[in-house]
């Protein structure tokens, strides 16, 4: 074999691997990003006394089931969200929405949710037409060991993330051990 065919061969070789790697890694990026959530999400963080709610929501999305009239007779929505509101009135309908529909108990007690704002202009980092809505509930017990809650159905699925905080301080310079207990395996209905 000559010198000119083993260098086209190796760099024939060379250059059909580059273009199948870029080829891969293109369409598994793509595939990535396909998987991105476009579906509530919120976020339950437990604190002593208190716990507050943070839901990013697609408002366009959610704005129009419920101004159908169809979901309404299906029994989706509990009522039909009126045309025409502005963006003020169109807030106020929605987090009315979250706290009477939002149900949450814990420890077996019914805890009462109240709305404290709804950030202007902040969206969900990761996706622009997402709304932020807050709501949040004091609590007087000691421990939370149960916690139940339903979001409206009108959200569809929500992708929830609960949060329960440790507090320790740590002295400059010193280690500091935190235990987690272990998660409990989910049990099968």
């Amino acid at each position: 074999m000559t010198k000119g065919a083993t260098f086209y061969i190796k760099h024939s070789f060379s250059v059909r691997l580059f273009f199948f790697i870029f080829s891969y890694s293109v369409l598994l990026t793509s595939s990535v990003t396909a998987h991105e959530l476009h579906e509530t999400n919120a976020r339950v963080t437990l604190r002593d006394g208190h716990l507050e709610i943070r839901i990013w929501v697609d408002v366009a999305r959610w704005t129009a089931k419920l101004q159908n009239s169809e979901a309404w007779l299906l029994g989706d929505i509990e009522r039909i969200m009126p045309l025409k509101l502005n963006k003020k009135q169109q807030d106020t309908f929605l987090g009315e929405l979250i706290t009477s529909q939002t149900s949450l108990i814990l420890n077996n007690q019914t805890v009462t949710l109240k709305q404290v704002s709804i950030p202007h202009p902040k969206t969900a980092p990761s996706h622009p037409k997402f709304k932020e809505f807050i709501v949040s509930a004091e609590h007087s017990l000691s421990s939370i060991h149960l916690l139940n809650i339903r979001f409206p159905k009108s959200l569809g699925v929500v992708h929830t993330n609960f949060i329960k905080p440790q507090y320790q301080m740590v002295p400059a310079g010193k280690n500091a051990q935190i235990s987690f207990s272990p998660r409990k395996p989910k049990e099968k209905k």
